[in-house]
């Protein structure tokens, strides 16, 4: 968390194997890459969402690539909730057991609101989402892309155990949905 609050854009911060008990905030132009989602495990320890992208600041060179993102627990946006314009790029990171459990809650593994974010090359298991969007909810006007995704066992108790849309246009390609 300190090399990412001191990077610049441009930065690459380099996370290394191991199980990390975080609440991390994207910042504009850094790329945080981890080791593999088989080695480089963020949890939110299910306390709060485990990464938050806020802001028109955060394009597509804001890049979350390589961990695992598991055990964040939140009103929406679980493991990752992007808001208020973010587009990141959210590419080849495991993301599970993540939970939007309060009431009418969306987007257990990520909740996003407005904005065109990349989620791409990404595994999406076990997620929950009290109302919709189990594995993601999509909001707001959003215009993201999700693509090349695997969706495997994410539930949600009204709508869209996999992917829950309201009020947006995301482009969604090529993503295998196993149950």
């Amino acid at each position: 968390s300190a090399a990412l609050d001191q990077a610049r854009p441009g930065d690459i911060v380099q996370v290394g194997p191991g199980i990390y008990l975080e609440h991390i905030r994207m910042r504009r132009g850094v790329t945080i890459r981890g080791e593999g989602s088989n080695v480089t495990i963020i949890t939110g320890g299910d306390l709060d969402t485990v990464v938050r992208a806020y802001g028109p600041d955060i394009d597509r060179s804001a890049v979350l690539e390589g961990v695992t993102i598991i055990a964040g627990r939140a009103f929406t946006g679980g493991g990752i909730d992007i808001r208020s314009g973010a587009s990141p790029t959210i590419r080849a990171n495991l993301i599970t057991a993540n939970n939007a459990s309060s009431g009418e809650s969306y987007g257990g593994g990520i909740f996003i609101s407005g904005g065109s974010p990349l989620i791409t090359g990404n595994v999406f298991t076990r997620n929950y989402s009290t109302w919709g969007g189990g594995a993601i909810a999509v909001w707001d006007g959003s215009t993201a892309v999700i693509s090349n995704n695997r969706f495997q066992d994410n539930k949600a108790g009204q709508f869209g155990g996999g992917i829950n849309v309201a009020r947006s246009s995301p482009t969604i390609s090529g993503n295998t949905i196993i149950s």
